[in-house]
């Protein structure tokens, strides 16, 4: 188990150096509805105590790392923390300790995914996920909670939506998905989204 981790990025983030990057997409919704696991409150963290849910979350995060090495974007690693805090922690039955020693193994386990695929033309950061991500599914919040199905949408659609979102808001550099979204909508994102950035130098630049 990694314990020791070290931030590569942390004073020189390359997201802010121009380029664009992808990240991944729904990552419970895939692993409940897609692997079909039974993730006690929805937690993907607690795949971490066991070596078959770490070769799995891994197995999870490989076609997306692919996406982005084929589109020429750099790639945000989001840890699969959504859930490993004290409130969820103690539901899940994890001492503090132990919730912290949770959190250092998530962010250990995509330090070896990026010391496997990380190239200087494909920068890859390793990050906590804050902040607003798209769904997939155009349906009420009150509506998906009354689905037994997940609704997954149309990735084509939704990448045309995030082409139309960058012609507004032209800052905005990292591109990826949440509940209901999987390697089929950020290839759509991707595809869609690439001509809005030129290549120069080393990696995708804007």
């Amino acid at each position: 188990m990694i314990t020791n981790t070290q931030a590569k990025y942390r004073h020189a983030l390359p997201q802010l150096q121009g380029g664009w990057f992808l990240t991944d997409g729904g990552l419970e919704t895939t692993l409940v509805f897609h692997d079909g696991i039974d993730l006690p409150y929805f937690a993907a963290c607690d795949m971490l105590k066991e070596p078959a849910g770490i070769k799995h979350l891994k197995a999870y995060y490989e076609p997306y790392i692919e996406q982005a090495k084929t589109r020429g974007a750099g790639f945000i690693l989001e840890s699969a923390t959504w859930r490993a805090h004290p409130d969820f922690g103690e539901k899940l039955g994890y001492t503090p300790q132990g919730l912290a020693d949770l959190n250092r193994l998530a962010i250990g386990m995509l330090e070896e995914l990026r010391e496997t695929h990380e190239t200087e033309r494909m920068p890859m950061v390793i990050s906590g996920c804050i902040g607003p991500r798209a769904n997939a599914s155009c349906k009420s919040h009150e509506e998906l909670d009354n689905s037994e199905e997940l609704d997954v949408g149309n990735p084509e659609e939704l990448g045309q939506q995030y082409q139309e979102m960058l012609g507004r808001m032209n800052h905005v550099n990292i591109l990826g998905g949440c509940c209901g979204t999987d390697h089929r909508h950020i290839d759509a994102i991707g595809r869609a989204c690439a001509d809005h950035f030129r290549f120069t130098g080393e990696y995708l630049q804007t």
